[in-house]
């Protein structure tokens, strides 16, 4: 049964905010990525044989490579993702924390404008 603060659609509200569960912003973010042209993206997913930090969606767009921890409401990116993010950097990709499908729609718009 869902709580009185949580309503059909996965959306939490409480103390004026809104936010949406992770795993529905994950889905948006793939929806809208896998909908531009030129680009494949997919869910990491974390388990046993994989590496442990590596971002929530990874996607490939016009040549780049680009990852997104999602985060929703007042979390933060762990040391070992926010390390992992750093290394996809410093190996040439891009990485990003997001907490919106808005903020993926404006870094993914700048992508190729700003190289």
């Amino acid at each position: 049964m869902k709580s009185s603060t949580e309503n059909k659609n996965n959306i939490k509200t409480g103390k004026g905010e809104k936010f949406m569960q992770e795993k529905v912003l994950v889905r948006k973010i793939l929806q809208y990525l896998n909908s531009l042209p030129n680009c494949f993206a997919w869910k990491s997913w974390g388990g046993m044989y994989s590496v442990a930090g590596i971002p929530d969606v990874i996607c490939c767009y016009c040549g780049y490579f680009i990852a997104f921890e999602v985060k929703v409401g007042k979390n933060k990116p762990t040391k070992l993702q926010e390390k992992t993010i750093n290394q996809i950097k410093n190996a040439g990709g891009k990485a990003y924390v997001v907490y919106s499908l808005d903020e993926v729609k404006k870094i993914m718009q700048g992508v190729t404008m700003n190289d």
